[in-house]
């Protein structure tokens, strides 16, 4: 059964290829997961062409190499995550020492050899909470009809 995004239909086809990128316990559970990412992938498209990053027309033209390039675009501009200081990542550090511990020996690695990690995590994480935000966003906006 075909997905209505905005006016836009996704077909039981597309689907169905999307499909082999989502393994999943049961092939329902697969159906639903494709389904979700063509969702997300119509949403930031069309969130794209209102920034004027792609014209409506074009969206259904480009190929996939092109898609990535233009919803890149478009979260580079729309998600902004500070970067994050070294006053932060020492907090963290202090808060989570039981993590930063060597395998073998068992002592606490020291602040200087983890702080890189540290910083990277928190931006990553950082950079995933406002992206799902994002997405929770465009979805609550959004006028989605599924019988999956």
């Amino acid at each position: 059964m075909p997905v209505i995004v905005n006016n836009t239909e996704i077909t039981d086809d597309q689907v169905h290829l999307e499909m082999q990128h989502h393994p999943a316990p049961t092939v329902e559970d697969a159906k639903q997961e494709a389904a979700r990412a063509l969702i997300i992938r119509q949403l930031l498209l069309e969130a794209a062409a209102n920034q004027d990053i792609i014209t409506e027309e074009v969206i259904q033209e480009i190929d996939n190499e092109k898609e990535e390039i233009i919803i890149e675009t478009l979260l580079d501009e729309v998600i902004n995550v500070p970067t994050a200081d070294d006053e932060t990542c020492q907090r963290y550090y202090d808060q989570h020492t039981s993590k930063f511990v060597d395998k073998k020996t068992g002592a606490k690695l020291p602040y200087s050899m983890v702080q890189n990690h540290i910083k990277t995590y928190l931006e990553d994480k950082g950079h995933m909470s406002a992206f799902n935000a994002y997405i929770d966003d465009l979805m609550d906006k959004a006028q989605i009809v599924t019988t999956l």
